[in-house]
């Protein structure tokens, strides 16, 4: 999301503000409680796009920020990483409707359902690739700089919480094995930088975002003479 509002043009000192308007609560915070309970008695045929939050704030919220841009018309080059909910495979997208492919990109099934793109439903990119390393390998760029991010466990107060911690953990475990494993084999000049938060940051607390953007900053500096000797060398 960040790296599209950063490629669309977006001002950056309104980015913030914009990222508490699509990541909130108040925009997931309808739940399908009647669709869900019938079709899970069987009362109900189950469909493709059946999910536990109704995304269509989320999805209108999307469609006021973006308008009709398409990704492949933004200024920087920018991929998006999402997964096809019906292969596991993953789907690196180049083009399509930006407000689509950034719904994509953030529809964490079950929480949320996919989308139909170029053909194919589409879901959350963690599924299939944590750190999209090798789509970044494939365009044998000079220099790749990725971000590992780590954060505490929310607490558990319902099932949605529950899943997230799991979502979490197992994120962040396939994010250390990737980094190892395709480090080692495509031997690309990668570089990383870490950000842990001591606090737990839910996908819905955009009043943390201050926070977010203190630990990003602070990481930075701390790294800053590492990466601007990157930077000059490359």
């Amino acid at each position: 999301m960040l790296a599209c509002l950063i490629a669309s043009g977006k001002p950056l000192q309104d980015i913030p503000h914009i990222m508490q308007k699509i990541y909130n609560l108040k925009t997931i915070k309808r739940t399908r409680y009647v669709r869900l309970m019938m079709s899970l008695a069987g009362l109900l045929q189950h469909k493709i796009t059946d999910s536990i939050l109704d995304e269509t704030r989320f999805r209108r919220i999307l469609d006021e920020t973006f308008g009709d841009q398409m990704l492949e018309h933004l200024p920087i080059k920018t991929y998006v990483q999402t997964t096809d909910f019906v292969t596991g495979k993953a789907r690196v997208l180049e083009n399509g409707r930006l407000a689509d492919v950034l719904y994509a990109s953030n529809a964490m099934y079950p929480l949320l359902p996919p989308i139909q793109i170029h053909g194919q439903w589409l879901v959350d990119g963690c599924f299939s690739s944590i750190l999209p390393l090798p789509r970044a390998f494939q365009l044998n760029p000079d220099l790749i700089i990725a971000c590992h991010i780590s954060r505490q466990n929310e607490p558990v107060n319902n099932n949605i919480e529950c899943l997230s911690n799991y979502v979490i953990k197992t994120c962040s475990y396939s994010q250390t094995s990737q980094r190892t494993i395709l480090v080692n084999v495509f031997e690309k000049d990668t570089h990383f930088l870490f950000f842990s938060f001591d606090k737990n940051i839910g996908f819905w607390d955009a009043e943390k975002l201050p926070e977010i953007l203190a630990m990003g900053d602070k990481s930075i500096e701390n790294d800053r003479e590492y990466l601007e000797t990157l930077l000059r060398d490359d």
